[in-house]
């Protein structure tokens, strides 16, 4: 799925991922854009990915979803399975907000309150979790295509970021 919304991406676009880990979504999308700076926390992260063979449009950055935005705006922004490790939320997406340039692709991908009753691993920390109405809150002036599913992940069950 992700791969399908990645090919919307122009070769000349500039792409932000927060929490990037150990870089494998960063080294599989970033050749469909024209720069991709993938983000983490963790320096440890960040070494595993520097390891591995990776595009040379693709740069790694030591940030936290905090201070990720340098460089910006946007054209597409990233976030995958991240957003339930963030302090504030609603913050993380008033920055993700601020900087995406107008008509840009927000991609996010992780759990919604649901998963906890699914108690298949994840997140446990509901008011972590965020929810089509959080989102639709947080980009009202975008034009938005929320998809939603339920996808088995080798980590467990993952939950997209609304209700079906």
């Amino acid at each position: 799925m992700l791969a399908a919304t990645a090919r919307q991406l122009k070769p000349t676009d500039r792409v932000l991922e927060i929490g990037c880990g150990a870089g494998s979504t960063a080294i599989r999308l970033a050749p469909y854009a024209g720069s991709w700076m993938a983000t983490d926390f963790s320096a440890e992260m960040l070494r595993i990915a520097e390891a591995k063979p990776a595009p040379k449009n693709l740069r790694f950055v030591l940030a936290d979803a905090e201070n990720a935005f340098d460089g910006g705006p946007f054209d597409a922004i990233c976030a995958f399975q991240i957003l339930h490790l963030v302090d504030d939320l609603p913050g993380l997406l008033s920055r993700i907000h601020a900087h995406l340039k107008p008509g840009g692709l927000l991609l996010l991908q992780g759990y919604r309150p649901e998963q906890v009753a699914y108690r298949t691993g994840g997140p446990s920390q509901v008011e972590n979790l965020y929810t089509r109405q959080l989102l639709e809150a947080a980009f009202a002036d975008f034009t938005c295509a929320i998809k939603c599913h339920d996808a088995e992940i080798h980590e467990g069950v993952a939950m997209a970021a609304c209700p079906r």
